[in-house]
């Protein structure tokens, strides 16, 4: 098979970029032929300089030929390198978001909460906030938080897991992913490693994911604020629909990304392609992703309570 049909393209002369601009992209996309990793990101790092966000915004605002190109180039050192850090920045934020949520405790009060526990069972819970006036009588008529509390034990190990575990399944579902993109080609076209490398690079959606994460990371300032009687206090909606609209922005755009890239595959396989990133792609990460978050919940109920540091 034939490789670099176009080695003028990424010879590196004086100040000229060695990966080829989008107005000469047109010239490589020749049916069945594959080249080694010549992006922005990649010429960067041959050069010992450095084109991360450089390459995002590549990424992001790519067109019909630089899809092609994506979808024609073979992974390397330096796209797998790019996947992992944002897989790794993917699950630092995970954990962030479960260690200042998972062992965070509020303790209501108020009409239908006498049966509620205000003191914990567990070991390693310490209260953090609490009203300037606690007192039952005074909540007569409305259920309000009366004290937040906070087991830091119980928070570090559970990021802790969460980080293990996004990173883990994270990097094997990169590879998973890009393994079943390439299945869904046509047999002729299954000889050289097509769309792997541009799913390592098409990592780049998860900035979205990311900055939705740490927002409900943050999101327990509007209980502390509230409970503590701040002046300005943010509601917890405010957090939650932030989130909700990264989120789904995020992974709109991403989608929308990838069936883009389903019709930059040789033509023979784009039919099939595109049929993968449309239904069958999204569907298989949200049935691993479901089972792998119900596991996590469960452990979340149970590992506490095995080491008496439930509520």
């Amino acid at each position: 098979m034939m490789t670099d049909p176009n080695p003028h393209a990424h010879s590196q002369s004086g100040d000229q970029p060695a990966y080829p601009p989008d107005e000469e992209l047109t010239t490589e996309l020749i049916e069945g032929v594959t080249f080694d990793d010549r992006t922005p990101y990649a010429h960067a790092r041959e050069s010992g300089q450095r084109a991360f966000f450089k390459m995002c915004r590549w990424v992001w605002s790519a067109g019909k030929y630089r899809l092609t190109h994506l979808a024609l180039s073979r992974p390397s050192r330096h796209s797998r390198r790019f996947a992992r850090i944002h897989v790794l920045m993917f699950s630092i934020a995970v954990a962030f978001c479960v260690f200042t949520n998972a062992a965070l405790h509020s303790v209501r009060v108020g009409p239908g909460m006498q049966n509620e526990t205000t003191t914990p069972a567990g070991k390693g819970w310490a209260e953090i906030v609490t009203r300037p006036f606690p007192t039952p009588t005074a909540f007569a008529e409305s259920v309000v938080v009366s004290s937040v509390w906070f087991n830091a034990t119980w928070a570090a190990m559970a990021a802790g897991i969460a980080w293990l575990v996004s990173v883990v399944f994270g990097m094997l579902l990169v590879g998973m992913f890009a393994s079943l993109a390439r299945r869904s080609l046509q047999s002729e076209h299954r000889t050289e490693p097509l769309l792997r490398c541009a799913i390592h690079y098409g990592t780049s959606w998860l900035w979205f994911p990311i900055a939705a994460i740490l927002v409900l990371g943050v999101r327990p300032v509007a209980v502390l604020g509230k409970v503590a009687g701040w002046t300005f206090a943010p509601k917890t909606i405010v957090f939650d629909a932030v989130a909700l609209l990264l989120t789904i922005f995020g992974l709109l755009l991403g989608w929308f990304w990838l069936i883009r890239l389903g019709g930059a595959v040789p033509k023979g396989s784009r039919k099939s392609a595109s049929r993968f990133f449309i239904f069958l792609g999204p569907l298989s990460m949200i049935i691993v992703i479901g089972a792998i978050g119900y596991g996590m919940y469960f452990l979340s109920n149970e590992l506490p309570r095995r080491l008496n540091l439930n509520w």
